[in-house]
């Protein structure tokens, strides 16, 4: 999923999530911020989410929550949720 946030100094941010093997990159402008890697074996929880501060002026406090199923999580859409300073801006599954 890729937004946009700021009006006076804008930025792309860019969240990609592979729920089979867990691996979960954000970009910010093209440069990588996140670079994670937690195969799906190695939680037992089914939630799990990221947060992070973008910008240098006009700072914003971005949260990706997702949500799994329990069962088979690797082949059924997740839920992820996007709040850029404490609202919510979207809902996905995927």
């Amino acid at each position: 999923m890729t937004f946009q946030i700021g009006t006076t100094e804008p930025h792309v941010v860019r969240y990609e999530h592979d729920r089979f093997w867990g691996r979960t990159t954000v970009t910010v402008d093209g440069q990588p911020i996140v670079n994670e890697n937690k195969p799906l074996a190695m939680s037992v929880s089914t939630t799990s989410g990221l947060e992070l501060w973008v910008g240098t002026v006009e700072r914003h406090h971005v949260v990706i929550q997702r949500e799994r199923k329990w069962l088979f999580a690797g082949f059924r859409p997740w839920t992820y949720r996007t709040f850029v300073d404490g609202a919510l801006i979207d809902v996905r599954e995927g």
